[in-house]
């Protein structure tokens, strides 16, 4: 039991079992397995978090028009890298994940419902290890409040949707996505396990 942890608003885990717990627009922590004492990581940002499998570090700020991603590896890269938001019309992150080909999406806060929508940025770490600044592409839109976002290992997506009470699913293949689960309580979040239950 992770005692020391006060309002917390994400965490995620890597393959060795350590636990990130992020907070409100002010820090991030590590929890070693076994361990109920944080380390302070040198990221701020205090919104949804990820990692994917090379073990690069995604973290997203819940308000203002700008996604981050941070690097836990190789250390040369440990602070905070700029990869876009730019040109995407949302005013914050609710969820965020990354496939196995290394694309990122990036699930909508906004006022506006033409832009509450899942956004694509595709692979947008080169082979260099560099970054750029990416116009994310519109991948699925049409929601009323997005408040989480998930991916399985076949690239489905699934979202959850506070404002509409659902579960929705964004096919691998790309196609119109589809309602799984209705009538909910303002779901706020999911995750899926190795077996792929939601």
């Amino acid at each position: 039991v992770l005692a020391s942890v006060t309002a917390p608003i994400a965490l995620t885990t890597d393959v060795a079992g350590d636990v990130y717990v992020a907070y409100n627009g002010s820090s991030l922590e590590k929890f070693a397995p076994g361990s109920s004492l944080p380390t302070p990581l040198p990221f701020s940002g205090g919104g949804p978090v990820t990692l994917d499998g090379a073990g690069n570090f995604y973290i997203s700020s819940p308000a203002g028009t700008t996604s981050y991603q941070f690097f836990i590896e190789p250390p040369s890269l440990s602070g905070p890298l700029f990869v876009s938001g730019t040109g995407a019309g949302f005013e914050g992150v609710s969820g965020i994940g990354v496939d196995a080909a290394g694309n990122v999406y990036v699930a909508s806060i906004t006022s506006s419902l033409s832009n509450n929508a899942v956004y694509e940025y595709t692979n947008p770490i080169n082979t260099q290890g560099e970054y750029g600044i990416y116009t994310p592409f519109v991948l699925a839109k049409g929601f009323t409040a997005l408040s989480g976002l998930a991916i399985d290992r076949t690239g489905n997506i699934y979202v959850t949707d506070a404002g509409a009470g659902t579960i929705d699913m964004i096919p691998a293949n790309r196609g119109q996505w589809t309602t799984l689960a209705s009538g909910l309580g303002a779901p706020a979040n999911i995750c899926i396990d190795g077996a792929g239950n939601l």
